[in-house]
């Protein structure tokens, strides 16, 4: 992140479901912890949250509240909280909503590989484009962000 980029998380959420949850996935577990990360962002951090109401699901309304806040880049975790799938390549239903729904470009994050775990220290980036347009500004953006 540049020194005048904003973080603005979106939690969207499930009062119905949050009894079944383990507490480091309950509502106000996850605000304090994200909010406690992010303190040394000041101003530029903010954190909104909303329950996802009957009728709705929780992708529309993380989608609704990205474009409603004209965000630029949307983040999406692919965890594989539902175990694995006989295709590693097929998202779950979640992440293939965003990344056709989102009104901004996506980037999508599919593992939590830390950099004590990378053999070299380093993470490595990659990006695929076939020369049209969109793939070229998908390009741009990643330089953009790998630079420091």
């Amino acid at each position: 992140m540049g020194k005048n980029d904003h973080l603005y998380c979106a939690h969207a959420y499930n009062m119905a479901k949050e009894e079944y949850l383990f507490y480091n996935l309950k509502k106000g577990y996850v605000k304090q912890i994200t909010e406690a990360k992010h303190l040394y962002l000041g101003s530029r951090f903010k954190y909104w949250e909303e329950e996802v109401k009957q009728g709705e699901t929780t992708k529309s309304v993380l989608n609704r509240m990205a474009n409603e806040h004209h965000i630029d880049v949307t983040v999406c975790g692919y965890h594989g909280r539902k175990g694995e799938k006989e295709d590693p390549t097929v998202m779950g239903s979640a992440v293939q909503f965003m990344a056709q729904e989102a009104g901004s470009p996506i980037l999508i994050v599919k593992d939590g590989l830390t950099r004590k775990k990378s053999p070299d220290g380093f993470y490595k980036y990659g990006i695929l484009i076939d020369g049209s347009k969109q793939s070229l500004i998908g390009l741009d953006l990643l330089i953009r962000m790998a630079q420091p």
